[in-house]
């Protein structure tokens, strides 16, 4: 596959997606391992509580502003809100351990729809700095070659080679 067809797929993985609604997240850690492993990407679509049912994940904000996405294990219909654990958080008893705080209904994001696994990664890279930088300097190296290119098919294209005779 070609760097271009490449770069259209990381475009269409992490920008493109959001024209069909869905918005990419990056997983940071294992509490929701293995339906949601480490690195991976998750694709959420915004969804109103009331399409929430016991045994969905949602993604949600903490008052930090932090994103989590752990599974609802009750809803609350009449305080609005969730009660919700990370599958991988376990006792030494092998018990989920709940989260210490529910979820208000505000504070859904969203239901994860795909997960593809390393591609949070690659996300969380190329959003950073590190990121802008490995772009820029792609951009850059790309348009140097294209330059390059071009010089040399017109250089070749003015070129006469030695000993070749011309018609007067």
């Amino acid at each position: 596959m070609c760097w271009g067809g490449v770069a259209l797929s990381l475009l269409i993985a992490f920008v493109g997606v959001r024209l069909l609604g869905l918005t990419p997240y990056a997983v940071l850690s294992g509490s929701m391992e293995p339906e949601y492993p480490v690195g991976s990407l998750i694709y959420v679509a915004s969804v109103e509580p009331e399409e929430v049912s016991i045994g969905d994940a949602i993604t949600f904000e903490l008052g930090s502003g932090t994103l989590v996405t752990h599974q609802v294990y009750e809803v609350d219909q009449a305080n609005r809100q969730f009660n919700t654990q990370g599958i991988a958080n376990k006792t030494g008893d092998g018990e989920i351990v709940h989260d210490a705080q529910p979820v208000p209904y505000e504070r859904l994001v969203g239901k994860p729809v795909l997960c593809i696994p390393f591609l949070g990664y690659l996300n969380s890279l190329l959003t950073g700095r590190a990121g802008l930088f490995i772009i820029a300097a792609a951009l850059l190296l790309m348009l140097a070659a294209a330059i390059g290119i071009e010089l040399i098919e017109r250089s070749e294209a003015d070129h006469t080679p030695i000993g070749s005779h011309m018609r007067r």
